[in-house]
């Protein structure tokens, strides 16, 4: 991975440049240079690796393999990280696994084209401005990926737990403006959208609601299939007007 700050060990000058192998487990080949892209050519320095099945050490190789990943940019240049993996044969002769690819850490993630770093920055881009946008941003910024690329980001996102507040805010919000809603379900404590329903029914918030009796204080606006369906026991409602 590329760095510009001091390092302590492990490190290779190159100009005014410093490359740093993180995680220490790999060690640099090369790299090369070619008009606005820098590639590093990488491998792993454990001369063992342990079965993912068994958990049994082997240095029996099988084979060689390339894997490539984006990584964030340096000065401008695009970074791509070719790294040198290998198969090895489980030595253990009870296990399942006859063949193995050797794990990745900390920086670089399985069946991932991106550093974690990278993919840490397209999230945190894809949540601020969205596919569309992000797009256009990221070829700014010398990291061009596809709107498409940025919507399954965040899908991949895990959605907060239902967590068992008993103060929510309910109100709508538009799939297209003017056209299709929905309704959007806040945690006040939290101040977190905690849910979000496919409609503004009053049947469909009724039977929402009916599913957590532990609600005891609920805030809306004067909108009256919201009133209609939190006709519910044991709920406080008060009305906000805007």
């Amino acid at each position: 991975i590329l760095s510009n700050a001091k390092l302590k060990a492990n490190h290779y000058r190159w100009g005014t440049l410093r490359i740093e192998c993180l995680p220490l487990e790999l060690d640099l080949l090369e790299y090369k240079i070619d008009a606005g892209h820098i590639t590093i050519f990488m491998r792993s320095r454990k001369r063992s690796q342990s079965c993912p099945l068994c958990n049994a050490l082997s240095t029996k190789l099988h084979s060689y393999y390339y894997r490539s990943f984006r990584d964030l940019p340096v000065f401008d240049n695009k970074v791509l990280i070719k790294l040198k993996c290998r198969k090895f044969y489980c030595e253990n002769d009870a296990c399942a696994r006859k063949i193995f690819a050797e794990p990745l850490k900390n920086a670089l993630s399985r069946y991932s084209r991106v550093t974690n770093r990278l993919s840490k920055k397209l999230l945190n881009i894809a949540l601020l401005v969205g596919g569309n946008m992000g797009a256009r941003l990221s070829n700014t910024l010398n990291i061009a990926t596809s709107s498409s690329t940025f919507i399954r980001l965040i899908h991949k996102q895990k959605m907060p737990q239902d967590l068992e507040t008993d103060v929510v805010g309910i109100d709508d919000w538009a799939y297209k403006k003017g056209q299709n809603y929905g309704t959007a379900i806040i945690d006040l404590n939290s101040r977190k959208v905690i849910d979000l329903l496919p409609d503004r029914e009053s049947k469909t918030v009724e039977d929402w609601f009916k599913q957590r009796p532990y609600i005891k204080i609920v805030t809306r606006d004067r909108f009256a299939r919201y009133a209609k369906g939190m006709v519910v026991p044991n709920h406080r409602t008060g009305n906000c007007s805007f």
